[in-house]
């Protein structure tokens, strides 16, 4: 009897030295994982945004071979618990599953729902890390901390390199936008970072060697992101921050209790609100002086989107990474149905993002994905016990504490932030949520809804299973890789007009990309250019089903005008000229068409309204254009009136 005891627990221990060891592993193949945010590709169409998805994914890989690798040889039955946080984000992911599996025209190899599938894998993953973390002791999840710093530091510096023409980094027209392409995103990206780093630095001791690394690279992280962060000149990423920035003041200095006693009569309390109040409004009214133009496009979005996609998709949306593909065709109908105010058609433009993820989620979803992503947020940041009461005392502890009351300051700036872009459609960001909620679930003190038991015979069953689709996947990846590059190849082709070879690739890769829409299109287009208008016809009605682009109309219309359909290209160009109706080109196509086939009366309308348009930006080509209308209307005048 003691021989057995004895043996069984040294095999205890050899399989606990075995999980120790398998971790310390794995997460030297997760660190790559957060450098996603500076991969670009000059080989790749659109190479700022495929470069960091195809890095994503064979980082993924990676990860995924080695830790099902490990699982094969696992000698212990493996155990999950879920809570409700964990709950509430798989009920949201299935929920986007039977969304996509309902939508029309939306592959089931999907490349978000791919990007959700992988980060939901980290998620489980990070947990198992943040739940062996405490200050006495090193363990690996201070390794994955700060790589999440140091991500969201070097983001930052490059951002202020940017803004002052430093080491060679320009950014163009836009000033500050890190490896992002754009500020809007690049800010998303910051706010992520900047609250959980200041949580650090204000809420950690100097007791440990392990909590002052922490500390102070928290520290550190947070003077550069909010040194970058005002040249980003995005209003709503200050807001963002701003709210980030209070919730860690209000847990650091007890803030709501010194407000309650301070102000602990009905009067005194209804003052400091209306006050509050004051400044906030005081504090939108500054930041739309900043962009009047801006903040009217994103109303105009959400215009269109509350009036005319939700009411009528309201409980299950209009379907899954759907909104892009459709948005323009609903504001081309709301300018068509009447005539708008001038403000409206002059800050409209060809929308991909609604700029509030709520409303985007209720577009695509419906009120019951709503519902989910809302409740999912709500839990993530509803106040829990971190730890009992005996313990929080306890030095060993406290760090766990202080983690997540900074992973919650950061989920509530991407909160806000999504009220007024897009930050959880973007990967890195969308990986630094994940990671944010995997340090609240894995150390709050949630309710165990429920413990899933894996035995060792089903584990090694499963390994196999899933390192025979992590195979399908990669090799299904690396094709697509490689018709992502012909794809670029044959742009670069065409721009220099070089369309039958450039057509060549496009025909090849038509049966393997013609789900992308802005493949179609290109495709078309360039069709089009070449004169094969019967073939361009096709390719582009083709890619009406995936894609609401005006440049898709204006050529589509080019084509039914050569193929003599002039009532088909009328139609197209009209549709064009109402989604974006400030472009005077779309306009100016159709008054062109109107005068070659003497439909004199319409063609002069279309001058005229040409002539009396403000520029948006004014160019010569602009001008040439209002030229050649006035031209136009000059020779159809009657000769008395000459």
């Amino acid at each position: 009897m003691d021989n057995y005891l004895k043996n069984t627990i040294l095999a205890l221990k050899r399989d606990k030295s075995y999980s120790h060891l398998s971790l310390n592993i794995l997460v030297i193949f997760l660190l790559p994982l957060f450098y996603v945010s500076f991969i670009q590709s000059d080989q790749l169409v659109n190479g700022i945004w495929t470069g960091k998805e195809f890095y994503f994914y064979f980082i993924s890989v990676i990860v995924f071979l080695v830790g099902l690798i490990m699982l094969f040889f696992n000698k212990r039955e493996l155990e999950f618990s879920f809570n409700m946080l964990d709950a509430s984000l798989l009920a949201y992911y299935f929920y986007n599953i039977v969304r996509l599996v309902f939508t029309e025209h939306i592959p089931l190899y999907n490349t978000r729902i791919i990007q959700f599938t992988f980060l939901l894998l980290f998620y489980f993953i990070f947990k198992n890390y943040f739940k062996k973390l405490n200050s006495n002791n090193f363990a690996p999840a201070y390794i994955l901390i700060i790589a999440f710093l140091i991500a969201g530091f070097w983001q930052a510096s490059i951002g202020l390199f940017q803004s002052h023409n430093l080491f060679g980094y320009h950014s163009g027209y836009f000033k500050v936008l890190g490896t992002f392409g754009n500020p809007a995103p690049y800010t998303g990206f910051i706010i992520s970072v900047l609250p959980f780093s200041l949580g650090l630095f204000l809420l950690l001791d100097n007791k440990s060697i392990f909590t002052k690394i922490l500390k102070y690279s928290g520290g550190l992280t947070f003077a550069v992101t909010i040194l970058v962060l005002p040249a980003t000149k995005t209003r709503g990423g200050w807001l963002a921050a701003l709210a980030g920035i209070l919730t860690v003041l209000f847990y650091k200095y007890n803030l709501s209790v010194k407000f309650n006693t301070i102000f602990n009569n009905r009067i005194k309390k209804l003052s400091v609100s209306f006050s509050i109040i004051s400044i906030i409004v005081l504090l939108f009214i500054g930041l739309y002086q900043i962009r009047p133009s801006s903040a009217f496009g994103r109303l105009l979005i959400w215009k269109v989107s509350l009036t005319k996609i939700i009411p009528q998709n309201p409980i299950f949306g209009i379907g899954y990474d759907c909104f892009g593909q459709v948005y323009n065709l609903y504001q081309g109908n709301y300018f068509a149905e009447q005539d708008r105010a001038e403000f409206e058609k002059y800050v409209a433009g060809n929308v991909k993002q609604a700029h509030n993820e709520y409303i985007e989620q209720t577009a695509e979803l419906g009120l019951i994905g709503l519902l989910l992503f809302v409740g999912l947020l709500t839990v993530s940041v509803s106040k829990t016990t971190y730890t009992n009461q005996e313990t929080i005392k306890n030095s060993k502890f406290k760090i766990q504490n202080h983690l997540v009351v900074s992973a919650k300051a950061s989920i509530i700036a991407l909160m806000v932030s999504a009220c007024f872009s897009y930050p959880l459609q973007i990967l890195p960001t969308l990986l630094n949520f994940i990671f944010l909620l995997s340090i609240i679930s894995s150390i709050s003190n949630y309710k165990i809804l429920h413990t899933l038991k894996i035995k060792k015979a089903l584990l090694r069953f499963l390994s196999v299973t899933l390192l025979l689709l992590l195979l399908f996947f990669s090799i299904t990846e690396v094709e697509n890789y490689n018709n992502q590059k012909k794809w670029a190849s044959a742009v670069m082709l065409s721009h220099y007009q070089s369309y039958d070879k450039a057509i060549s690739i496009y025909e090849n890769l038509h049966c393997k990309l013609n789900h992308q829409g802005n493949f179609l299109v290109n495709y078309g287009g360039v069709l089009s250019l070449n004169g094969q208008h019967k073939e361009a016809i096709k390719i582009l009605n083709e890619a009406k089903s995936i894609n609401s682009d005006p440049n898709l109309f204006i050529s589509l219309g080019n084509s039914y005008k050569e193929t003599g359909k002039i009532k088909n290209a009328i139609a197209e160009y009209e549709i064009a000229s109402s989604i974006i109706p400030h472009k005077f080109y779309p306009k100016y196509l159709l008054a062109k068409l109107y005068n070659e086939n003497g439909n004199i009366k319409e063609a002069k309308a279309v001058a005229r309204e040409i002539i009396d348009m403000n520029e948006k930006i004014s160019s010569s080509a602009t001008s040439q254009i209002k030229k050649e209308m006035k031209e136009l209307l000059n020779n159809n005048l009657p000769d008395e009136a000459k």
